[in-house]
């Protein structure tokens, strides 16, 4: 549950970024971003390596806990047979129910594992939904007054990064309300 929090954080700092590269290049955020999203990365991975640790301290727990009831189980249903106390019929019988037994709760588990893990899911991407962007726009000129009507003439426009690289020059563009410009490339 931790490992998928810490991945979603990082899966979506870079869903965020890289949809709106645009906007981060435009900002200057590009380094900022890369630095966010690093840092979450790494916080994923201790988490995943602590897990694993941790599993894998539980796992053999587990398992030789499960050896150990199995042997003493059999130690125990071999003596009741030698001692006549238990046929050997009874004691498959008994074996095969514990068994069962532990299959159902294992089966349980498992479900309660599953659940979890969709709330848990369900919940990270209802945030990525919700989350609000941490660039902010800062500088540049607001119109007094705003109809839609948007009209560029003869526009430049390089990166702060590389000012002497125009991405766009003597652009003109009149959009109208309604009107749906994309500028692709």
């Amino acid at each position: 549950v931790v490992q998928n929090y810490a991945m979603a954080k990082a899966n979506g700092v870079a869903i965020e970024v890289l949809g709106s590269i645009r906007t981060v290049q435009a900002n200057v955020g590009e380094e900022e971003e890369a630095r966010y999203f690093t840092d979450r990365l790494n916080r994923y991975l201790r988490i995943i390596k602590a897990t694993v640790y941790l599993e894998t301290v539980l796992r053999f727990t587990q398992y030789g806990l499960s050896k150990l009831r199995t042997i003493v189980v059999l130690a125990l249903g071999m003596h009741q047979v030698i001692t006549g106390q238990l046929t050997v019929g009874q004691y498959t019988a008994f074996a095969q129910y514990v068994t069962l037994y532990e299959d159902g709760f294992k089966n349980l588990a498992d479900i309660w594992v599953n659940f979890k893990q969709t709330i848990t899911s369900t919940g990270k991407f209802l945030q990525l939904l919700l989350r609000r962007a941490e660039i902010t726009l800062v500088g540049g000129a607001e119109p007094n007054s705003c109809v839609g009507h948007v009209q560029l003439k003869d526009v430049a426009f390089a990166y702060s990064g590389r000012p002497d690289h125009a991405v766009l020059s003597n652009i003109s563009l009149d959009a109208r309300p309604g009107d749906i410009v994309a500028l692709v490339g």
